[in-house]
């Protein structure tokens, strides 16, 4: 899945993983301020230096097919 920014047009990829034994969505983006300022409000980001990416919750299996719009949603809002 895909997100694009609503101002600047840059793509947030989102892949599905499972990270230290919990389900995570991994934010797979170009460094870019804009960007990094929408994700900083999001509940439980997290830098993971293993994956190299930011990555969030994804609370259990079938997460990102289920809520994948209610997280472009708070994307999008901020």
């Amino acid at each position: 899945m895909a997100l694009m920014h609503p101002e600047t047009g840059k793509i947030i990829r989102i892949e599905k993983t499972i990270h230290n034994r919990q389900y995570r969505l991994k934010l797979i983006f170009e460094p870019d301020n804009s960007i990094s300022f929408l994700l900083n409000n999001l509940n439980d980001l997290k830098w993971s230096r293993s994956m190299g990416c930011r990555d969030i919750s994804s609370g259990q299996p079938g997460y990102l097919k289920k809520n994948g719009s209610s997280l472009e949603t708070k994307i999008k809002k901020r």
